[in-house]
């Protein structure tokens, strides 16, 4: 304690350490803030207090490293050449240039089996995790196998291939035309029909495989990561069925943002959906138990308007089935509109065209 009393005594009486002391108490006040005193390693637990992310789903958190990895996975010499020095900052970023111009030869050599080793590990960590998800989608005994439904109880293949046909030449020739939500892979089989480029995208693992059985060509990775993954106006034109019938509203609205984005100027986006109005419509569509709900054409249009898309169409479209029940009807209608004047419009909607169609562009 003597020994602390000597190196801390002050004899010049010149010197108040009362108002030093004051002075240090007041700068600690306005500093509540930060830590108190505390030892080396306590300030260092202490500078660590951030929460780690918690993930509910290891496989969450498989993608988010995955992306990451991506972002870090070059190694290389490029950087940023600056200087903090005032008046001699240009020359001294010079040298700098110069230097590294001569060194760039000899410092890529070193990095490139590094690059080299986090690639292949980044390839294997991607690999990993499609087995993952298509394990996942194959063994989820709670999901609704769309394959098994399609196949035992749902619409033809061919019946909805007969559908799609003619919307392939709503899309400019030479464009590849990107299929999101491809499904089986009915607008793939039409393109690939007609000779036109066209990609699928479908996040159901048993439907990419019975398209890529069938010679199509399927990207297995969910819509909205493929559009998140897309450079801005990396696409050219796009065709979505049934868009926004299995998913909740806020997944559509980020999805048609997504699509705003990156759509390039000009791009041509395609949507057939069933008609809400419509009792075929409907009844068509909730044959599916993979249908939520149906998207009123109205809401698409708001949604396409405020994703920037200029030009929204909107037109109903019905099979020749329904064209052919409403020539058979017409005369039955125009009895019970002489019998009951006003029915024939009841009658007129329930026979109006199972689907719309919406063309828009950016």
């Amino acid at each position: 304690m003597e020994e602390l009393d000597e190196i801390i005594s002050i004899e010049s009486p010149d010197i108040d350490v009362r108002q030093i002391m004051d002075s240090i108490q007041e700068q600690l006040r306005k500093r509540a803030h930060l830590p108190p005193e505390m030892s080396w390693e306590e300030l260092e637990e202490w500078g660590r207090k951030v929460e780690p992310p918690l993930y509910a789903d290891p496989l969450h958190e498989l993608c988010l490293a995955i992306e990451y990895a991506r972002h870090h996975a070059p190694v290389s010499a490029e950087h940023p050449v600056s200087s903090g020095k005032p008046v001699i900052g240009p020359l001294v970023v010079l040298v700098k240039r110069a230097l590294r111009k001569f060194m760039r030869l000899y410092l890529d050599q070193v990095f490139s089996p590094q690059s080299a080793f986090n690639r292949k590990m980044l390839e294997i960590l991607e690999n990993i995790r499609e087995i993952l998800v298509e394990e996942r989608a194959l063994n989820d005994y709670a999901a609704i196998d769309r394959l098994s439904y399609y196949e035992s109880w749902g619409e033809d293949f061919g019946a909805v291939c007969d559908r799609l046909r003619e919307l392939v030449d709503l899309f400019p020739e030479g464009v590849e035309i990107t299929n999101l939500y491809a499904g089986r892979g009915e607008f793939l089989s039409v393109c690939g029909e007609r000779g036109r480029a066209v990609l699928g995208v479908e996040e159901d693992a048993v439907l990419v495989s019975r398209a890529r059985e069938m010679g199509l060509r399927v990207e297995h990775l969910a819509p909205r990561e493929f559009l998140e993954k897309t450079p801005q106006g990396g696409m050219r034109a796009a065709f979505i069925y049934e868009f926004g019938e299995r998913m909740h509203p806020r997944e559509l609205r980020r999805d048609v943002e997504l699509l705003g984005e990156k759509l390039g100027k000009g791009a041509e986006l395609v949507i057939l959906n069933h008609y809400p109005r419509s009792f075929l419509g409907c009844e068509a569509a909730y044959r599916d138990p993979t249908i939520l709900r149906l998207v009123h054409p109205e809401t698409m249009q708001f949604l396409l308007a405020r994703a920037h898309f200029h030009e929204v169409e909107i037109t109903p479209r019905g099979d020749e089935d329904t064209g052919r029940l409403r020539e058979e009807m017409e005369s039955v209608l125009a009895e019970l509109e002489k019998a009951r004047p006003g029915a024939r419009g009841i009658a007129d909607e329930l026979l109006l065209p199972a689907f719309y169609l919406v063309e828009a562009r950016r």
